[in-house]
């Protein structure tokens, strides 16, 4: 079995069979996560529960390599119970009480044998936490907050010149000096 069709048969399941004896799996931007089939397992089997959070990730590109596989995607992700210890530990669940948000996941899997050995998910936090408002809109905090996402759907929307005039997208600039926006 390819390792696209490995991953595609997790993502369907969540199940360790798929995984290697020493499988890690890593929340980095809070750094939560597990090693090993069986706490990997409890911990996957948490974050995905349907009772404490609605889960549903739209995969925008993939990227397959010979022993791994990277994907950008737009994951919104339902509160349903408040709590959320892996997406924002320690936040009171007050906050989080029947919120939904949208970020941009980057997923990192690797693979041994055709079973996935590490996984390993990046978000912006910054994002999440202005969502919940718990980064206030009072202060001019570099941080778009549902916004982000338009920018991995469509680089026309990506803020060219951040420290300049916002209007200023890749939409509306020159495609021949885009050259000097890439070194």
């Amino acid at each position: 079995m390819s390792i696209e069709n490995v991953w595609n048969e997790y993502k369907q399941q969540r199940d360790g069979e798929f995984f290697t004896e020493n499988v890690s799996v890593a929340f980095v931007p809070t750094a939560a996560g597990a090693r090993g089939i069986e706490e990997t397992k409890k911990f996957l089997s948490a974050a995905y529960d349907t009772r404490l959070l609605g889960v549903k990730e739209n995969v925008l590109y993939q990227t397959v390599g010979q022993n791994s596989i990277v994907e950008e995607s737009e994951t919104t992700i339902k509160f349903v119970s408040g709590e959320g210890a892996w997406i924002v530990p320690g936040v009171d669940d007050r906050f989080t009480s029947d919120k939904d948000i949208v970020i941009p996941t980057v997923t990192v899997a690797t693979f041994e044998d055709d079973k996935i050995s590490s996984i390993r998910v990046y978000w912006d936090q910054a994002t999440v936490l202005k969502q919940l408002q718990l980064i206030g809109e009072r202060n001019s905090w570099p941080v778009l907050g549902v916004r982000q996402i338009d920018t991995v759907k469509d680089i026309s929307n990506a803020l060219l010149n951040p420290f300049g005039r916002i209007e200023q997208t890749a939409a509306r600039m020159n495609p021949n000096r885009m050259h000097y926006l890439l070194l």
